[in-house]
């Protein structure tokens, strides 16, 4: 039974690792889109934070595992604005939020199960600051643009 719940969070850490990366990748690539400053930097330091997260993931993942495996090599990143390059602004920052909130509800989903104490520490962590990021989008008023 602690061989599976294992697994399956050494799974699910890898299911939000890439999806830490594809995020990052999408505010990358559209803090060049955004002209609002404001909005521009902010794309700017979620890219930054984004990529930070799946360092951590990176590190929590490869502690559980005997040996280096593969995955981290097969995350291919996105073409530079490629997907998004002909997207209003305002859908980019509805899929900002959009993004958001699945990662607060995966975040939500692998606590659930997890008892690690080590990663459920740093599962906390990452939840609160995405948490901080959804209110900071209400007060700068991107959840509006999700309606």
């Amino acid at each position: 039974m602690q061989n599976t719940n294992q697994l399956q969070t050494i799974e699910l850490l890898k299911e939000l690792y890439s999806r830490n990366c594809d995020d990052a990748i999408f505010y990358r690539n559209n803090s060049m889109v955004m002209k609002r400053i404001l909005f521009k930097v902010f794309f700017e330091r979620l890219g930054a934070q984004k990529a930070s997260y799946c360092n951590g993931l990176k590190i929590l993942i490869l502690d559980r595992i005997n040996s280096e495996e593969f995955y981290f090599n097969h995350v291919k990143p996105e073409e530079p604005n490629k997907l998004f390059i002909n997207l209003y602004r305002k859908s980019i920052l509805r899929e900002c939020n959009r993004r958001e909130k699945i990662a607060l509800s995966s975040y939500c989903d692998l606590l659930k199960i997890n008892t690690d104490q080590d990663i459920k520490h740093i599962l906390v962590t990452h939840k609160k600051e995405i948490q901080s990021i959804l209110k900071e989008m209400r007060i700068m008023g991107v959840d509006k643009y999700s309606v």
